[in-house]
């Protein structure tokens, strides 16, 4: 499933080798992050986890500000994706 900012500029999705690809719309231009399953924040941040069962991190921009067991609401869409 893929998450889009609120001004629509980019577009960020998990990849199969459990990367987020965030590119920009405007330009395509893409950069990786480390994590999968991405949102975007109010103010633009792209929120991303591990996929490691039991010790999930949050991260923003690639770097953990979150660590240990995460309660994360999966949709049905991205759950099946994994």
């Amino acid at each position: 499933m893929a998450a889009v900012s609120r001004d629509g500029a980019e577009v960020a999705w998990c990849t199969a080798a459990n990367r987020t690809a965030v590119a920009s719309v405007e330009t395509g231009d893409t950069q990786w992050k480390v994590g999968c399953d991405p949102r975007f924040g109010p103010d633009g941040a792209l929120f991303t986890r591990s996929l490691t069962p039991m010790a999930d991190t949050v991260m923003v921009g690639g770097e953990v500000v979150l660590a240990g067991p995460v309660c994360w609401p999966v949709s049905s869409t991205s759950a099946s994706a994994r």
